[in-house]
């Protein structure tokens, strides 16, 4: 509901922007927007890569990969938006500068301006995908670690039954023969 009246909201905010001032406020969110696209991009591969099995229980990873593919469907469709976005405010700008009828520039900066709204309410579902995923990895990492002191503490008390009981004394000590 958030998503639909914030771009509602912006795509109102696009229709009533002066003719004059849509070009110079389309330039500018193109740049913008299109360096949120290229950070977002990084974030699929990254997102794509972390995903290791790793000492980790069937029902761990499969756990993990549901997260993680909820994740990248965010992303991409965060990735899509932001280039349609562009798409959109670049050409909003260039009928603006080429002095085109009123109406299309209007629906121009209507269909960008939505299309920022959506963009914006993907923003922040990435922003909470990436602190699940934050809390996923840290409760695999402290699996991963719980099993490792397990392993560690098994091994010394296993050394410790091994061994056995020598002397600090370094003399020796022989009995005497006795004829």
């Amino acid at each position: 509901m958030k998503t639909i009246v914030l771009a509602i909201v912006l795509g109102l905010a696009g229709w009533s922007l002066p003719i004059a001032a849509v070009e110079a406020t389309a330039r500018t969110l193109v740049l913008a927007v299109a360096l949120m696209a290229a950070g977002v991009f990084p974030c699929m591969t990254l997102v794509v890569n972390a995903m290791k099995g790793e000492q980790r229980t069937p029902i761990l990873i499969e756990e993990l990969y549901g997260q993680l593919r909820t994740l990248l469907k965010i992303l991409v469709t965060a990735f899509a938006i932001a280039v349609a976005c562009v798409l959109t405010l670049a050409t909003t700008a260039a009928l603006s500068a080429a002095n085109a009828d009123d109406l299309p520039i209007r629906i121009g900066a209507v269909a960008g301006g939505a299309l920022l709204g959506l963009l914006a309410s993907r923003a922040a579902a990435i922003g909470r995908a990436f602190f699940a995923i934050l809390d996923i990895n840290r409760k695999q990492a402290l699996i991963i670690a719980r099993k490792d002191v397990r392993t560690q503490r098994e091994a010394v008390i296993a050394d410790g039954r091994r061994e056995q009981f020598k002397s600090d004394d370094p003399t020796p000590r022989k009995l005497e023969r006795v004829v």
